[in-house]
């Protein structure tokens, strides 16, 4: 599969999966005009239907996000759908190459109620849809990607905080 989740650390000088390439394999510096805030990128994701890469949410110094931004290998684009997944940080990120979607799972909500998600969405390069509450338990900071020999997307691990603390080593499929 050419899909894989990309981390990048705090601050402007962001590094991103080169969207013109078949393969994520190679990587660029971005730092010249409009871009997301300062902000912990937890997943970028390349869809290949649109040669573009996806960015949503993720953490700044003080609160999370619900931004959904897009880079086509020049320019980044903020996108404004209708609806899209809350704020949160350390969600999984995977593009299905069959459906030509980016799934999004997971996170946690640093808004003071420590509210781990579970819920599944579906970036189509214009809206996000919801698909999903049911499944894998809530957690922040699982794997996922896409497995296109069975056209699955695969997610893997995580961990939670209910009192005490949960790392998963389950797998799951979608």
């Amino acid at each position: 599969g050419t899909a894989a989740i990309y981390r990048v650390k705090h601050g402007k000088d962001m590094v991103a999966p080169d969207a013109s390439l078949p393969h994520a394999t190679a990587y660029l510096r971005m730092v010249t005009g409009e871009m997301p805030n300062e902000q912990q990128a937890d997943a970028l994701e390349k869809y290949l239907a649109f040669k573009k890469t996806v960015f949503f949410g993720g953490k700044t110094a003080s609160e999370d996000s619900a931004e959904t931004w897009e880079w086509d290998g020049t320019t980044w684009s903020q996108k404004s759908p209708a609806t899209s997944p809350a704020a949160r940080s350390g969600h999984a990120m995977a593009y299905d190459a069959v459906r030509n979607v980016t799934v999004l799972f997971g996170g946690f909500s640093n808004d003071g109620s420590n509210h781990f998600y579970s819920d599944t969405w579906e970036w189509n390069g214009s809206a996000w849809t919801q698909r999903s509450v049911n499944g894998p338990s809530p957690r922040w900071g699982p794997s996922m990607a896409f497995d296109a020999g069975r056209g699955v997307s695969v997610l893997f691990g995580g961990y939670s905080f209910d009192g005490s603390n949960h790392y998963y080593g389950d797998t799951w499929e979608w």
